[in-house]
């Protein structure tokens, strides 16, 4: 370390270091030495170093020579000189680059790595060089992918596209992370290719990559291409990919949908799953395959489509909306006409109600009355004044 550090070891034997107490720091923060906060930066407690820390990021470049020392003594512990480290991370300076490449050199430690790469991330596209050279170093190929993905700039498109099928999963799961935000053909390339990569978090990664893609767009191979996915072994990929499906219109997503939907391998949490995507979809085809599946569904899966149809676009006045919540409304008067025995219970029934009220469904209110006067039947007397509420709503 250099002479004023030494010499700091000195006075704080002595106990000088005691008068640099958290009072003393704010009450001499705008008159703090460089010096000076660099000796507590290295000998105070836990809320003096947080506090001289924003004192050091103030002098800017001036501070780096000082702290480089710091966080390339190897002898010096982890801990100040990550605490260096981080405050390098807040200065822009070429002279960062430098410092973490002699840093790269030198230490074992993965944390002080860790916390190199962040730092270079922080410098924005000015490292995005430096970065893509760690990449060709098996060692440092994560730390480097880590840190580009951090970079929101095109530079980082062509280094990242380069490990998209490196044998670490973590490698191809950052880079195409980062490599979706951006549209580019050559990137859903990759994206399409990523959907068969044998690590799940790599295949739903691509999922809602090409999600974002789907959403400009209606493009029925990219459709096709994202279906089998509906029967991906892993339950979250066959979510993400019903999920995807439902970015876009194409009646083709929706048959993909409904086809999953009403097959009888397809697990509960899935088909949950492609009930939400069939509603946000908001079309009549997607909303009448779910009124097709009220009557097949099970008690679980009949509560969650009267849910959501109860949301369909009730918040919205256009015509095609006006005429979509017509639609909900008369398939969830068609099924409480015709309800089977088997889903005449209290859930249901107050689901109904609360959709109804939630669809402004004056044409339910016959329904509505019917229910609350058998409430006592069906249920106790708080759900039967929360039917009252219901229907009070609809008179209004």
């Amino acid at each position: 370390m250099s002479q004023t550090l030494e010499s700091l070891t000195l006075e704080t034997e002595t106990g000088k270091i005691n008068h640099y107490d958290i009072s003393y720091i704010l009450g001499s923060y705008d008159s703090i030495s460089l010096e000076t906060a660099i000796e507590i930066l290295a000998r105070g407690n836990f809320e003096a170093k947080w506090v001289v820390s924003k004192v050091l990021v103030r002098y800017g470049e001036k501070v780096i020579p000082l702290l480089k020392e710091i966080i390339l003594d190897e002898s010096a512990d982890v801990e100040l000189r990550c605490s260096a480290l981080r405050i390098v991370q807040q200065i822009k300076s070429p002279q960062v680059i430098f410092v973490i490449s002699e840093l790269f050199s030198l230490t074992q430690s993965e944390e002080l790595m860790a916390l190199a790469i962040e730092t270079l991330a922080s410098q924005g596209k000015e490292c995005v060089d430096f970065l893509s050279n760690l990449l060709n170093q098996e060692e440092y190929r994560i730390f480097a992918t880590k840190a580009l993905a951090q970079i929101p700039h095109t530079s980082i498109i062509a280094p990242l596209l380069s490990v998209t099928k490196d044998e670490n999963s973590e490698v191809r799961l950052y880079s195409i992370t980062a490599l979706k935000n951006f549209d580019r053909a050559s990137i859903l390339k990759v994206m399409i290719e990523a959907l068969e990569d044998n690590s799940s978090s790599v295949r739903k990664e691509a999922l809602i990559g090409i999600g974002l893609r789907l959403k400009k767009t209606q493009e029925i191979p990219l459709i096709s291409i994202i279906a089998p996915l509906l029967n991906d072994l892993n339950l979250g990929v066959a979510q993400q990919a019903a999920i995807t499906l439902s970015k876009c219109s194409h009646p083709l997503a929706v048959n993909f949908l409904e086809k999953s939907l009403i097959s009888p391998y397809t697990p509960i949490p899935l088909k949950i799953t492609i009930i939400k995507s069939l509603a946000w979809i908001e079309t009549e085809k997607s909303i009448q395959s779910l009124g097709n599946y009220l009557i097949l569904a099970d008690h679980l899966l009949t509560l969650e489509i009267i849910k959501v149809l109860g949301r369909v676009t009730n918040s919205k006045i256009t015509q095609d909306a006006i005429a979509l919540r017509h639609l909900v409304i008369a398939i969830l008067n068609n099924f409480y006409e015709n309800i089977p025995p088997s889903k005449n219970t209290p859930e249901i029934l107050q689901s109904l109600c609360y959709s109804w009220k939630q669809l402004k469904a004056k044409s339910a209110l016959k329904y509505v009355q019917e229910i609350t006067e058998n409430s006592k039947k069906y249920f106790n007397s708080l759900e039967a004044e929360k039917i009252l509420f219901h229907l009070k709503s609809l008179e209004s």
